[in-house]
């Protein structure tokens, strides 16, 4: 899903973080954060919107860019992506498209982020689809390895269906 590549496109206006502070902070809770397929993680879920989920993500600011947020979540272990009607900025009713689990971070489900690539199989089975290295399950999963070959990130996303037949071809003007 390519959650993090939004990551260098913040606001000019936003606060300096004190490191010294973030690096005393626990990075992930005590409790884990359930993985639910096609649903969310933990406190947010698919379909969100930000100004019902902005008050759970532990003070985390979002960046956006052509009207794509991405809210790092570092203490939870999670970050979370919408869609903004706005360009530059997450407007109050940009939705959830989809939840990742990091590794570092504390979670259940099916899978996990340090999971081997045997356990995945074992709980997930063949993926539906690949592209660009990330394994895609139709009820709502992606699931990214790291270069050690274990699970990096587990992202929750709208259950899909996979459709194989061709658009009908039309005339171009």
């Amino acid at each position: 899903m390519g959650l993090l590549g939004l990551l260098g496109c913040g606001d000019e206006d936003e606060p300096a973080v004190d490191a010294a502070s973030e690096a005393d902070a626990p990075m992930a809770p005590r409790e884990p954060l359930s993985i639910r397929p096609g649903e969310g993680i933990g406190p947010v879920n698919v379909g969100d919107r930000w100004s019902d989920i902005v008050g759970v993500l532990d003070g985390a600011r979002p960046v956006a860019f052509n009207r794509l947020g991405l809210v790092a979540v570092p203490r939870m272990g999670m970050e979370v992506v919408l869609a903004s009607s706005m360009d530059s900025m997450v407007s109050d009713d940009a939705y959830v498209m989809g939840i990742g689990a990091l590794d570092g971070g504390t979670f259940e489900g099916p899978i996990e982020p340090g999971a081997t690539e045997a356990e995945l199989l074992e709980s997930l089975g063949e993926a539906d689809f690949e592209a660009g290295g990330v394994r895609f399950y139709t009820e709502g999963l992606s699931v990214e390895l790291g270069e050690d070959g274990t699970v990096s990130k587990v992202a929750v996303i709208a259950p899909f269906t996979i459709d194989e037949t061709a658009p009908r071809m039309e005339m171009a003007l």
